[in-house]
């Protein structure tokens, strides 16, 4: 049912706006290329932050590297299954936060914007992040919680 309902959104709503906005602006430029249109799914395989597929359409106006296929999952770490209930393991990879933090640079922002009481990354609950992280997935994010406030540069455009 999640599935259909998933598939139909993205159809019905999703692709219709970005065929909506990949029409010429100016020049040889689309109002696609000069946005970035943004889709997830937050249930991802198990209702968890860890595996969130996501996709993007355009260009933010040639800030975002395009036509790539990006898989941030460690598949050499060690993975967990959500309460032991037989959901598919699920491998950690980057923060999510970092994906967020590189959409906000792309569009223009800068980390003075979205960064609160001198914690880095997006958002002000930065604190709790790395507390759940220490308490209930000890070890899964540790190489990535070095790089919380940084974007994923490869995915900006130099």
């Amino acid at each position: 049912m999640i599935s259909t309902i998933n598939r139909w959104i993205f159809e019905k709503i999703v692709s219709d706006l970005v065929s909506k906005l990949d029409v010429t602006e100016s020049g040889d430029s689309t109002y696609l290329d000069n946005s970035l249109v943004f889709y997830s799914n937050e249930h991802s395989s198990v209702h968890s932050s860890v595996t969130v597929p996501s996709i993007t359409f355009g260009g933010a106006g040639g800030s975002l590297e395009t036509g790539l296929y990006l898989d941030y999952r460690n598949r050499n770490a060690n993975g967990f299954s959500v309460e032991d209930d037989g959901f598919p393991l699920e491998k950690p990879g980057v923060l999510y936060n970092r994906w967020l933090i590189t959409m906000l640079q792309a569009m223009g922002m800068s980390p003075s914007d979205y960064e609160r009481a001198g914690q880095l990354g997006y958002g002000d609950r930065m604190e709790d992040v790395r507390s759940y992280v220490a308490n209930q997935r000890s070890g899964f994010y540790d190489g990535d919680l070095a790089n919380i406030g940084l974007p994923l540069s490869e995915l900006l455009s130099s």
